[in-house]
């Protein structure tokens, strides 16, 4: 059996700076990978691809990006053998932290090892185009910026070592609603990441939590305030600095160290009653 660990991921930095000619937004995002993860194992069958998921409310066919991701490898490379793989969930869904993408992901390399493909890193990650904009990052994992629609891995890049407080607040939010706000609302000067990549490559923990950015935040708190209410509650505990991930619902600080983190993770817990861990930076 060939076990992996499928890491959650959150957006350090992330600009809309337009609408591009085929109707998706433009986006400047700095990808980072963290030490949440669900674990993909994997058999061999004679030909089918049986998925079964710790998470009764998840599907088990084409509705799941496991098994897509499993039917593509196979038809792509005509593969006559299968896979049984089994998907511990750990990730929340509709949290902003990637899950459904870094599973696919997953799926894709550890397909590519079970079947012997010997398909490269770059063939992953191409392929994972065709099941998330957020696949290729999640093949590569690290820390990354990306443009396009996300697809588009420009540079890789150091990270220190850090930990983050993660609060997820049991709430899905719509990622097509975000972006119609964000259309309607007035945007500001465009935030570059310069600075941001600048920090990463000192290594200054402090200059990178003064760097974070995500231009969807105020379309995101605009139809759910709930998610101002939590990120002014991880700053006011001491933070270094405090992000929504992605469109949300997933709000994270940076903390000054793994004891800052368990200790707030718990407060945080205490007061909210939602959902709050602790984690490292995933290099």
């Amino acid at each position: 059996m060939l076990k992996l660990e499928a890491f959650a991921k959150i957006n350090l930095f992330l600009e809309v700076p337009g609408v591009r000619p085929d109707g998706y937004h433009e986006l400047w995002t700095l990808f980072q990978s963290i030490g949440l993860s669900d674990t993909l194992s994997f058999e061999p069958t004679s030909g089918e691809i049986l998925l079964a998921c710790s998470d009764s409310q998840l599907p088990v066919d084409t509705g799941n990006l496991v098994y897509r991701a499993a039917v593509l490898l196979k038809e792509t490379f005509k593969v006559s053998r299968g896979a049984s793989i089994h998907l511990e969930k750990r990730i929340p869904i509709g949290a902003g932290l990637g899950g459904g993408s870094t599973d696919a992901a997953t799926v894709l390399r550890g397909l590519n090892e079970l079947w012997e493909l010997k398909a490269s890193p770059e063939e992953l990650e191409s392929l994972g185009t065709q099941l998330g904009m957020d696949v290729p990052f999640c093949v590569r994992g690290g820390t990354v910026y990306a443009e396009g629609r996300g697809e588009i891995l420009r540079e890789n890049l150091p990270i220190p070592s850090g930990w983050i407080v993660l609060v997820y607040p049991n709430l899905f939010v719509s990622t097509q609603k975000v972006y119609q706000e964000i259309d309607r609302l007035p945007i500001g000067p465009l935030q570059k990441v310069d600075k941001m990549k600048a920090a990463l490559q000192i290594g200054n923990l402090q200059d990178i939590s003064s760097s974070l950015f995500n231009r969807l935040e105020t379309a995101s708190f605009s139809l759910y305030p709930q998610l101002e209410s939590i990120k002014s509650q991880i700053q006011s505990l001491g933070c270094l600095g405090s992000l929504m991930s992605g469109s949300g619902s997933s709000i994270f600080g940076i903390c000054e160290s793994v004891t800052q983190a368990e200790s707030f993770a718990m407060q945080l817990s205490q007061k909210t009653g939602y959902w709050c861990q602790a984690m490292p930076f995933i290099d």
